[in-house]
């Protein structure tokens, strides 16, 4: 996470997803292909609407050999994003 803000968003003491505040250039977060603003709705099919469900796209990121991860962007356009392992293993 050294390279990219997230934080938890919440309203009225429900976890509505992940916000991204900042993704380095460079990075893990810029490779799978997120920006600034985006929200993360679901990961690998779990919608993360719980905080188990954020451990679990957190545990995901360091174990899962494939990512496809729903996001909201900025002006609302929602788009999935893809992350194979297997495709970055020489980087």
């Amino acid at each position: 996470y050294a390279t990219a803000k997230v934080k938890p968003l919440y309203a009225n003491e429900e976890l509505l997803g992940i916000q991204i505040l900042r993704v380095d250039n460079a990075s893990f977060w810029e490779t799978v292909g997120f920006k600034t603003d985006d929200f993360i709705l679901e990961v690998n099919g779990e919608l993360m609407n719980t905080p188990a469900a954020s451990v679990s796209f957190m545990n995901a990121m360091n174990t899962s050999p494939e990512l496809i991860i729903r996001v909201r962007g900025r002006n609302d356009e929602e788009r999935v994003l893809v992350f194979n392992q297997s495709d970055h293993e020489d980087e």
